[in-house]
């Protein structure tokens, strides 16, 4: 069934679909619109599941907790200040290992006052131990949501998973959206929430543990956990491809890379308009392609070093600031992921800043980039910046 739908709303039909069993959110610009159309889902019974209205983001995250550790399938949303109202529970939730999948409506961060995107706020958890996944249209965001429940819940796994959605560019603006049959994702969602808490059974968890018992194997084991959610994310993908026909990438997604002498790397709406640049140079006889982040974490460490064999240039488009480093956090990664590259020379990687606070990137300042980085000349590094 195809349906006109925003980015929000196709993040509400997924939650739908995934058949949650309890969602715990409290509303924020631009993340508000998906609580409330799941809210109508419940009051008009197309969706079973128990709607916690709390008083602030810290208790959203800490009633999802409680939720998935009595093994209910779980979500929350939020943007901005809400995730990092959120942040103690954040983490909490990555190091008691529950498998609650969360919308991040991306918002720039305050001050000063902001309600348009940049990633900021989904940069600003890359430390936690959630998985992080970037979506860059409205078919994308329904698919990938559902995606997100069968890695999450995943006994190897068992992380807490984030699909993150621009503010606005895709949160507020609508598209023909393929809605998959109910029967269909019955099917491809096979998972279920390990039960921690058992009222039959009471235990205590996260006692304190002092530095020479096991809080260091501990976060080990979530590390590791991260590392197997690598070849799950790209696994459940292809399933998804097997039976719904539709695809948005792996740890990564490639555009016309397979002669590409250099190419453009973003998340998020960004990358879906990257293409279009990539398509106009190519009119004009430039070997250009686009690499979408779709993982950021995990990050997709070894599908770069496997494009860099044959690709050597790299310029990093980051919505968002690195603070105290040159360029962004994707360019800082990308950086340290091919440092130990050995299959030949190491390529050049450049990185931009762009679109901090929703400020509008064209399509021609990426190609303008593009051919200044082609040329050797030097690349300004903030685009857009009022000087």
């Amino acid at each position: 069934m195809k349906k006109i739908l925003s980015g929000n709303t196709a993040a509400a039909e997924a939650v739908r679909l995934s058949r949650v069993e309890v969602v715990a959110a409290y509303p924020i610009t631009p993340q508000s619109e998906i609580v409330e159309t799941i809210f109508g889902f419940i009051a008009d019974g197309s969706l079973k599941a128990d709607f916690i209205r709390v008083e602030g983001e810290h208790t959203a995250m800490s009633a999802a907790i409680g939720a998935a550790m009595c093994g209910a399938r779980t979500f929350t949303a939020t943007s901005s200040q809400g995730v990092l109202y959120m942040d103690e529970m954040v983490h909490w939730a990555a190091g008691q290992r529950v498998p609650i999948v969360m919308v991040l409506v991306n918002r720039a961060i305050g001050p000063p006052w902001s309600i348009w995107s940049d990633h900021q706020d989904a940069m600003s958890k890359a430390l936690t131990g959630w998985n992080i996944l970037f979506a860059s249209n409205q078919q994308d965001v329904l698919d990938t949501v559902i995606q997100a429940y069968q890695i999450a819940e995943d006994p190897d796994i068992h992380l807490p998973l984030m699909v993150c959605v621009d503010g606005f560019n895709l949160s507020h603006k609508s598209a023909r959206v393929e809605v998959s049959d109910q029967a269909k994702v019955d099917e491809f969602l096979t998972g279920k929430p390990n039960v921690y808490l058992d009222v039959e059974n009471p235990t205590t968890f996260n006692s304190l543990i002092f530095p020479e018992k096991s809080f260091m194997e501990y976060k080990y084991k979530v590390r590791q956990a991260q590392e197997r959610a690598k070849s799950k994310i790209v696994d459940v993908a292809e399933k998804f491809r097997e039976k719904f026909g539709r695809y948005h990438g792996g740890l990564i997604n490639t555009y016309k890379c397979h002669d590409a002498d250099a190419v453009f790397v973003s998340a998020g709406t960004l990358a879906d308009q990257a293409e279009l640049a990539v398509d106009k140079m190519r009119e004009n006889g430039k070997k250009i392609g686009s690499v979408k982040i779709r993982a950021y974490r995990p990050f997709p460490t070894e599908e770069f070093k496997k494009l860099a064999k044959n690709i050597g240039k790299f310029l990093v488009f980051d919505k968002n600031i690195n603070f105290g480093m040159e360029g962004g956090a994707m360019f800082t990664d990308l950086k340290a992921a091919l440092y130990d590259f050995d299959g030949g020379s190491r390529p050049e990687i450049e990185g931009v800043i762009a679109g901090i606070g929703g400020r509008n990137v064209s399509i021609d300042q990426q190609c303008a980039t593009m051919d200044r980085f082609l040329e050797g000349k030097t690349v300004e590094k903030w685009i857009g910046l009022h000087r």
